[in-house]
């Protein structure tokens, strides 16, 4: 291994280097992450933009987790280049009809100093495929209230703020409580209140659903 050497044009701004380029993940010996040749990079100038619309590619909410993969673009609507570090992005949760956008708490998220609902574009980033997985912490019956999840992009580029779509995927899933109680009637779930009597269908405060613990607020 040995050093990186650019050629530098002022004229375009451009610097380019003949060599092989490695993105390496150890001092002593060839750990390749990623592998460039016929390197041009070209000098940054940032520019207020738009970010484009990021894309949901699954979801995984199961008894044993809770997360989606993303894929947000570190560009503008018209293909301008954004600068990574004044990117971010939202979860938004639908819950109730209601769009909420999802806190990530300090306590449970590493690399999060305080409760936030905008995250950095590194924050969760796949380095091998470009692609973000978001695992949730909130426990399978609030999970199961969700009836779907969005992404959206936020740019700070050029002094000013520009937020894309919010991109949305159903939550196969979801549970809503209108359902259960449809559902009990034709023996699909059995509920029972903290005293142990069975009831036809949820009611405000602490359900056993299916042997499950459900707040209904």
């Amino acid at each position: 291994m040995v050093d990186a050497v650019f050629d530098f044009n002022a004229e375009k701004s451009e610097f380019t280097s003949a060599q092989t380029l490695v993105l390496n993940g150890l001092l002593s010996e060839v750990y390749a992450y990623q592998t460039f040749t016929d390197v041009v990079i070209t000098k940054f100038n940032e520019v207020a933009a738009s970010p484009a619309d990021p894309t949901v590619n699954s979801i995984d909410f199961s008894e044993w987790s809770s997360s989606i993969s993303c894929s947000i673009p570190a560009v503008g609507s018209n293909g301008e280049t954004l600068y990574p570090q004044k990117l971010f992005y939202t979860v938004w949760i639908e819950k109730d009809g209601l769009q909420t956008p999802y806190t990530f708490k300090a306590d449970n998220y590493y690399g999060i100093e305080q409760d936030a609902t905008e995250v950095p574009y590194s924050f969760n980033y796949n380095s091998r495929d470009g692609s973000h997985g978001i695992y949730f912490q909130d426990s399978v019956e609030e999970c199961a209230t969700w009836t779907k999840v969005g992404i959206q992009s936020i740019y700070y580029g050029g002094d000013e703020c520009n937020k894309s779509a919010i991109s949305w995927i159903d939550n196969p899933n979801a549970s809503g409580i209108s359902d259960i109680a449809a559902d009990a009637k034709e023996g699909k779930y059995v509920i029972y209140n903290v005293a142990g009597q069975r009831m036809d269908a949820p009611r405000k405060g602490l359900n056993i659903i299916n042997g499950r613990k459900v707040v209904v607020k």
